[in-house]
């Protein structure tokens, strides 16, 4: 049962690793191609969140309209950092940077970072998942083996000893039994 448990939580957190990996190389292509073919707009902010996580953890999220160089009215809300939101929140404008082919791929700020932060994630969960799978089936078995070869000389030694201890209580006896 225990063995069952480990190797569902192996498939659990390989799946999140994988699904994050492969999510975070697109966040980070498109983040990569804002730096590079991003347009620029004005936008406006339409709402601003504050949201608590756990363990208090805030995140801020901005929702923006903004048109697009071909006149496209795009609404967007993305999670920001706390300056971003600040400044945005206190003048009610922001600048968004977008993509002409695809202006739902945007970032709000100054400029438009690269963001890698998922990629990290999933790699590590990946890694975490391979540990796990080691765990549970890789040192098992042949961690027991090499216990058992590294102890074997010793137990040949005690039993040698105990041999010999039994020979010379045999040959006691047969002492005994000659001066008897």
């Amino acid at each position: 049962m225990k063995r069952i448990k480990a190797i569902f939580f192996f498939v659990a957190v390989l799946a999140v690793g994988v699904f994050m990996t492969i999510s975070g190389v697109k966040e980070y292509k498109n983040s990569k191609l804002l730096q590079k073919e991003g347009k620029q707009a004005l936008g406006k902010v339409v709402d601003g969140e504050e949201r608590r996580g756990r363990r208090g953890r805030r995140s801020y999220y901005l929702t923006v309209t903004f048109q697009t160089a071909a006149n496209q009215s795009v609404e967007k809300e993305l999670k920001v950092s706390r300056e971003v939101y600040s400044k945005a929140t206190s003048t009610g404008n922001i600048t968004v940077h977008y993509l002409a082919s695809n202006a739902q791929v945007c970032a709000f700020g100054d400029k438009a970072d690269a963001k890698f932060g998922t990629v990290a994630g999933g790699v590590v969960a990946v890694l975490v998942s391979l540990f796990l799978f080691k765990g549970a089936f890789g040192s098992g078995d042949s961690g027991e083996e090499a216990v058992a070869s590294s102890s074997t000389p010793g137990t040949q030694i005690a039993q040698n000893n105990q041999t010999s201890a039994q020979s010379d209580v045999s040959s006691d006896s047969d002492d005994f039994e000659e001066a008897a």
